[in-house]
């Protein structure tokens, strides 16, 4: 027992029992490429993101390791772009830096997920920076530094000038960025001793242990699972009111 629709076409009327299919909800990730190509912006954009997190029982090496083995396997026929970056490893975290197509770097963060999930080489691995269109990458390949331990350099002050922690996040991903064009500036030889040197010939712009220590939990910055979940499944906003129609306030 539908109702007839004048136009023909039957059960779409308010208060029928059949309703017309909802259009699939748009993740975030497809907003952004769909977004790109109405502005007629190529498919394959680079990317940039920046993960903190810390490392279990100093497993700097396997960590390390475990990088190595997963960041080649990004460069596809479907997704051919380089991976570049910097990876630095601390006594107890690690800071890292990736330049990919948007792609390559969502199937990156999901492998962070598991990985962080067994706690058996990291935990609490958050994303302080994503950026979904860069002009050019400050990386010219994808490196790696063990860093040991770092500290500030003790100098006098007539006070202590507190600095919030966005502002500290956004920081330590400046930091990351200006070693990157340092590194891009370096030849052969001379890169590889800035990078098993950092500490000393860096010293300022390197970010130390303490740093990392807040950022890394840092309620501002997400979880990467939270930020996978956010960034890839369809958009489902709940509303604790209904907003339409708009409320009018009357007038008398």
């Amino acid at each position: 027992d539908r109702q007839p629709a004048a136009d023909g076409m039957s059960g779409f009327l308010p208060g029928s029992e059949e309703q017309p299919p909802a259009a699939p909800a748009a993740s975030v990730l497809s907003s952004i490429l769909a977004r790109n190509e109405r502005l007629g912006k190529t498919s394959r954009l680079l990317g940039r993101m920046c993960f903190v997190g810390q490392i279990v029982n100093q497993q700097q090496r396997q960590l390390l390791a475990w990088h190595k083995g997963v960041l080649p396997k990004l460069t596809t026929e479907a997704a051919p772009e380089e991976v570049t970056g910097l990876l630095l490893l601390y006594p107890s975290h690690f800071l890292h830096v990736v330049e990919a197509e948007l792609t390559q770097l969502t199937e990156f963060a999901r492998a962070l997920v598991p990985l962080t999930e067994k706690e058996d080489l990291t935990m609490e691995v958050r994303v302080l920076a994503c950026t979904d269109d860069i002009p050019s990458r400050m990386f010219t390949g994808w490196q790696s530094s063990i860093v040991g331990q770092h500290s500030a350099s003790a100098a006098p002050s007539e006070g202590v000038i507190h600095v919030p922690l966005p502002t500290r996040i956004a920081d330590t991903y400046i930091s990351l960025l200006k070693l990157g064009r340092a590194l891009a500036h370096a030849k052969g030889p001379e890169r590889e001793g800035m990078l098993a040197d950092l500490r000393t010939r860096h010293a300022e712009t390197l970010p130390t242990q303490n740093l990392l220590s807040e950022v890394a939990q840092a309620e501002d910055a997400l979880k990467v699972a939270e930020f996978v979940h956010i960034f890839t499944k369809p958009i489902d906003i709940k509303l604790n009111r209904e907003v339409w129609p708009v409320e009018t306030e009357l007038v008398y």
